[in-house]
């Protein structure tokens, strides 16, 4: 924990003047043994630490309000997951939201979402490492949820004291890739950087269309269940209606089609025939999706059920899809909006695929 000390008192000089508050806490928790199949004994405690900083939104926009005028938090994440040999040391970067979702007089309930990029150091290897059959890759994705309670201690000091789960997982994109989720308590403090800002008044928001079409369409990569096999492509494409119940927020259903070549690459490999070969790759799916607005930014978690029309897929009943898109603001196009963006798709807590998609809402 020394060297985040030291990141932490590095990062308070350098960002004094364009940050309104940075802190650290202290993770104590335990790795989730989240499937069965795992070969490595879940160690008894995992330790990490956290360096964040926040901007508070000033409200100059309108979905400032909507959301509670949230702050913008950047995270940096330690963690030792408790067994040096099998399952090493991770470090992560991530940005997100802090959303405030109760105040007291003197003490606040708050949420944390983030998402980016982590480093582990010791991911599964044949001959050095074979134990860890949670993680094949030294780059992967970090998720992070938290619920924290913040209470001033002095003019410019809180503490911090929180819950929070940890999701490490590389989209398959190198097996074995079940991941590693932890969970536990964070205890730290958060330093106050200059004046409290002036929150503006909310300001007119011209609604857009309540009911509209959205199509999207994409790429994931998925590697064979095989260690050291290749990449094979998923493309994906969905249309569906959306209602746009709330000022940021929208309701999404509709339908997807899916097609795996790491499916159907192993089926004609085992001599299956042409059509039963791409039976067994398609997906024909039914989603249900809601998606939260925050500015030219969204995010989108989506429920998708398979149905067994022109598929001969019998694995798990659904998905989840997590979606973080941009929507760029090109006036001249007017009510069509179109967007880019990540998506990690998962069967419960297990990931099948990372994918780049873009699409059209009008």
């Amino acid at each position: 924990m020394r060297y985040t000390a030291i990141l932490f008192f590095m990062f308070s000089s350098f960002l004094a003047l364009s940050q309104r508050s940075i802190g650290a806490d202290l993770f104590i928790g335990k790795v989730l043994e989240h499937k069965k199949g795992l070969l490595f004994e879940i160690p008894p405690i995992s330790i990490g630490g956290n360096i964040w900083i926040n901007h508070q939104l000033d409200g100059s926009k309108a979905w400032h309000h909507y959301w509670g005028n949230p702050r913008v938090e950047g995270l940096l994440t330690f963690m030792n997951y408790g067994n040096h040999e099998v399952l090493g040391q991770g470090i992560a970067m991530a940005p997100g939201f802090v959303f405030n979702l109760k105040k007291w007089k003197r003490s606040t309930l708050l949420f944390h979402y983030a998402t980016g990029i982590a480093y582990l150091t010791k991911p599964f290897d044949p001959i050095t490492n074979v134990t860890n059959n949670a993680i094949g890759s030294h780059v992967n994705n970090i998720s992070r949820l938290k619920l924290s309670w913040e209470r001033p201690i002095s003019s410019y000091i809180d503490l911090s004291i929180g819950l929070s789960f940890n999701h490490f997982s590389n989209g398959l994109t190198s097996s074995p890739n079940s991941g590693i989720n932890t969970y536990g308590l964070n205890i730290g403090l958060k330093r106050h950087l200059g004046s409290q800002i002036e929150i503006h008044e909310r300001p007119d928001f011209i609604r857009p269309r309540k009911i509209g079409l959205v199509a999207m369409t994409g790429i994931g990569v998925s590697e064979h269940s095989n260690y050291g096999g290749p990449n094979f492509p998923v493309y994906f494409t969905n249309a569906g209606v959306y209602w746009r119940f709330a000022d940021f927020q929208r309701l999404h259903i509709g339908a997807e089609y899916e097609f795996s070549t790491k499916v159907y690459e192993f089926e004609r490999s085992v001599f299956n025939t042409e059509e039963n070969a791409r039976n067994k790759a398609r997906r024909t799916i039914i989603y249900i999706a809601e998606e939260l607005m925050f500015g030219p930014v969204s995010m989108r978690f989506q429920l998708g059920f398979y149905t067994k029309y022109k598929s001969a897929y019998n694995g798990e009943p659904f998905y989840i899809k997590i979606m973080t898109l941009y929507h760029p603001p090109i006036k001249p196009l007017g009510n069509v909006k179109p967007f880019v963006g990540i998506m990690l798709k998962t069967h419960f807590a297990v990931a099948e695929y990372i994918a780049l998609t873009t699409g059209v809402s009008f």
